[in-house]
């Protein structure tokens, strides 16, 4: 994970993002005994190739589906956006977090031209540095979040970085990688 350094943030929230973070927490209704799916996901984008990313990422790996579990538990609305890092890296935790209501926002950026297995992985690796943000309540601020990491994850390399994160990216690469990984109802993707 590279993270910018407070200096390097971009801070700026536009009124779209706010309207999304402000909006309703309902679920959809459902028949009974199914689970309902929420109407108010915690992990966003607008960019096609990254919902279908998203979507392919929670239906092939069980650690990426926890990932999102995890952070649906949170007050963190996650937003997964095309772009460049710092650092020559294709994925990074961009070092921003906005107090949005009762909701604390962060900002994911992806470089998209990479084979799909390498960009899902990255962007559960993404997700586990946002977990960690999140699972710190104090984080309200760009300063809280630079000093989390400063204490948490520096590196030699001048960037930040957690095992975490790490184990949690080749995680998802290496499920991916599995035939079958993907159920439904008992039957392996293999199978059906």
């Amino acid at each position: 994970m590279a993270f910018r350094t407070p200096s390097f943030a971009r801070i700026s929230c536009t009124p779209v993002i706010v309207a999304i973070a402000l909006s309703s927490t309902a679920t959809v209704p459902v028949r009974a005994g199914e689970t309902p799916a929420p109407a108010f996901p915690r992990v966003r984008t607008d960019a096609p190739s990254i919902k279908a990313l998203l979507q392919q990422g929670a239906a092939r790996s069980a650690t990426f589906r926890d990932l999102l579990v995890a952070i649906d538990r949170t007050d963190g609305i996650i937003w997964i956006e095309e772009g460049q890092c710092l650092h020559s890296v294709d994925a990074c935790l961009v070092l921003s977090v906005r107090v949005v209501g009762p909701n604390r926002l962060l900002r994911v950026m992806i470089n998209p031209n990479r084979n799909e297995r390498a960009v899902i992985a990255s962007i559960g690796h993404e997700l586990r540095h946002a977990i960690e943000v999140l699972s710190e309540l104090s984080i309200r601020s760009n300063a809280d979040l630079y000093q989390f990491y400063d204490r948490e994850g520096r590196t030699n390399s001048g960037r930040f970085e957690t095992e975490a994160a790490v184990r949690a990216g080749l995680d998802v690469w290496t499920e991916l990688g599995r035939k079958g990984v993907t159920k439904r109802k008992g039957v392996t993707k293999d199978e059906e």
